[in-house]
């Protein structure tokens, strides 16, 4: 048995087609706010984590070290695997911003930070 309520005497059939017919024509409507929205919070968070990014420009002749990975460290070591890989020399470009030809340098470098000391003989 149904108890009849304000809300069900008042509400009628041509009513509810018309609200229905609104909700249509308005969905794309909300989903473009929708949209519109999502592409403001994205660029929030970009823009948060952006702020703590350093950029490091690395030219030809620095020392640069490598991340090791587990396929070039030993597996005994364990945790007490060495992280970085090198000292490398970055010795050319191979594009803008792409930095090719890393090799190894096997003279011990330890406090070194910048640019190769140029050789006055080669000026």
């Amino acid at each position: 048995m149904v108890i009849p309520t304000a809300r069900t005497n008042l509400q009628t059939p041509e009513a509810n087609n018309e609200a229905l017919a609104h909700d249509l024509d308005t969905v794309d409507e909300l989903r473009d706010l929708a949209k519109v929205r999502i592409v403001a919070y994205q660029q929030r968070i970009a823009k948060s984590y952006n702020k703590n990014i350093r950029i490091r420009r690395f030219q030809v002749g620095d020392f640069v070290l490598r991340k090791a990975v587990q396929n070039t460290t030993n597996p005994s070591d364990g945790k007490l695997a060495p992280k970085w890989e090198g000292p490398y020399l970055i010795d050319s470009e191979a594009g803008k911003g792409v930095l090719a030809s890393l090799t190894p340098t096997f003279t011990k470098v330890s406090c070194f930070v910048g640019r190769i000391p140029e050789d006055p003989d080669t000026r």
